[in-house]
């Protein structure tokens, strides 16, 4: 559990983003998806809020607030996904939605850009893989990729919204059952590594080349993606 989130706490404190792209596929190989969502949350709150402090500054909040609105029409959806299916399609789900995300920013190619309406329809989409696989930053990321955000701008207003987006689905999970706080106080010991991850991960970023370390993020999620979907494809198909 630490290493999983010592890796994919260097990963959001480089990138700004990653932390469920890479945690989730992995946590969903040995635990059930409620808790693998929860704890993921949990864990990427943490790191999300360390980024949104060292960038605030730069934080573009009327986007946030779009990203943010959208989200509250797809959490209630994502939610009842998450409790409805079944464990494995869920794990299916994370690891090609993670694989798929991946390969289109290895690929090179961006996203066109989107306006304030769009902005809303992707927070909608978000807030959906939130609650349901913990992965709202994949669409996140397209939607802000074309808003000609500065990069320190970028990762703060990312962080902005995954910060928000990651506090309200924890109330939401709360409220709702969801969220097993006795199973998440045996795992947090985890909490300490993402404080720790975003001290390597910033460090990291400001001594290597950034389209390198990019890349080499990008195949290591690609690669845990790949793990979770092979494990379930394994699963369904036996």
């Amino acid at each position: 559990m630490c290493a999983v989130t010592l890796l994919a706490g260097i990963a959001q404190a480089a990138a700004g983003f990653g932390f469920g792209l890479l945690a989730m596929p992995l946590l969903a190989l040995f635990l059930e998806p409620r808790v693998a969502v929860s704890l993921s949350i949990s864990l990427s709150l943490l790191g999300s809020y360390l980024v949104v402090l060292e960038t605030r500054d730069s934080l573009h909040g009327p986007s946030v607030g779009r990203l943010l609105g959208g989200s509250l029409l797809g959490m209630p959806l994502g939610a009842l996904l998450l409790v409805d299916l079944p464990a494995v399609w869920l794990r299916a789900a994370v690891g090609s939605i993670a694989m798929g995300f991946c390969a289109l920013l290895l690929s090179g190619r961006t996203a066109p850009a989107v306006g304030r309406r769009g902005l809303w329809g992707a927070g909608g989409v978000a807030g959906l893989l939130n609650n349901a696989c913990g992965l709202p930053g994949p669409v996140a990321v397209l939607a802000l990729q074309g808003s000609g955000l500065s990069t320190q701008g970028f990762r703060g207003t990312l962080a902005g919204f995954l910060a928000a987006v990651g506090t309200l689905s924890l109330g939401m999970f709360a409220v709702t059952g969801i969220l097993d706080l006795a199973l998440l106080r045996r795992y947090a010991l985890a909490l300490p590594v993402v404080w720790l991850a975003n001290r390597i991960g910033r460090r990291l970023a400001a001594r290597v080349d950034a389209e390198r370390f990019r890349r080499g993020v990008l195949a290591l999620l690609f690669a845990g993606a790949l793990a979770a979907s092979a494990s379930a494809l394994w699963e369904i198909l036996g």
